[in-house]
């Protein structure tokens, strides 16, 4: 993993996709999360949510609402994880990631901290292209979708990223036309 990573896929076995979320401030916090493809597509929503976050920021890098908060949920039973990102000022991201050990249990379970940091968003959204554009040199959309069983990669998605990590247009069209570049991208 390198030192500015914050996510990193480790493995992606028949069904299972296994993460690492660690900080750069505190190297020694890491997380593993072994998150199953029945219940969650962390890629899809992850890109998801980043781009979701792009959109709150004005071109000053001021949030456009204050104090928000955006979630994403991964439920292992019986564990259920929950990471949190709230925007900041200057494109900085609040980032926490939290395990409740029974979600059959209620409210009344205290969730544990595993990750909590304040990141630059460049920072987290270029961490999760070189992620997605790993998985896609190793395993390829065939194999990604073989390996992974349920989801499809999400090609419109990883080029949205493309373009927010590297400044470089997505190509808006069809299929083919998204096809073409990825190929593109992943031949660099």
């Amino acid at each position: 993993m390198a030192g500015n990573s914050v996510i990193t896929i480790n493995a992606i076995e028949s069904g299972w996709l296994e993460m690492h979320v660690a900080s750069p401030a505190a190297p020694d916090g890491i997380a593993v999360i072994k998150l199953p493809a029945a219940s969650c597509d962390p890629l899809g929503e992850l890109s998801a949510m980043f781009l979701d976050i792009a959109a709150l920021y004005q071109p000053d890098g001021m949030p456009e609402k204050p104090d928000r908060h955006l979630y994403i949920f991964w439920e292992v039973d019986p564990l259920m994880y929950s990471y949190v990102f709230s925007p900041g000022n200057r494109w900085q991201v609040g980032v926490e990631l939290t395990c409740c050990t029974d979600i059959h249990a209620g409210i009344h379970v205290r969730h544990e901290v595993k990750f909590s940091a304040v990141l630059e968003f460049s920072l987290l959204v270029r961490n999760l292209y070189l992620e997605m554009r790993n998985i896609l040199k190793k395993y390829g959309l065939n194999g990604y979708r073989e390996k992974w069983q349920k989801q499809d990669f999400p090609i419109s998605a990883f080029l949205k990223i493309h373009q927010l990590a590297t400044g470089v247009p997505a190509v808006p069209g069809d299929f083919a036309s998204e096809l073409k570049v990825l190929q593109e991208i992943i031949d660099k």
